[in-house]
């Protein structure tokens, strides 16, 4: 199965389950190391993601506390 998807226009809960569809897909894989190299960049493809949701959580509370600060002002 061939996955077309566009991260930027994706909820978080769809790109989940995308990486769940991709991951039953890799287990089909007859090539072990084939297989083991999928496993390996859709662990990273999961970690990249992760951090871009904590960096996102990050920058708006420092947006936030900007604005707190400037309404002191």
């Amino acid at each position: 199965m061939f996955f077309t998807w566009n991260a930027y226009s994706m909820t978080r809960t769809k790109l989940k389950k995308n990486i769940a569809d991709l991951s039953a897909e890799i287990e089909s894989v007859d090539d072990d190391k084939v297989r083991s190299i999928q496993k390996t960049l859709l662990n990273l493809l999961e970690y990249v993601i992760s951090e871009n949701d904590r960096l996102k959580d990050e920058n708006q509370k420092l947006r936030d506390e900007i604005n707190r600060l400037k309404g002191e002002q």
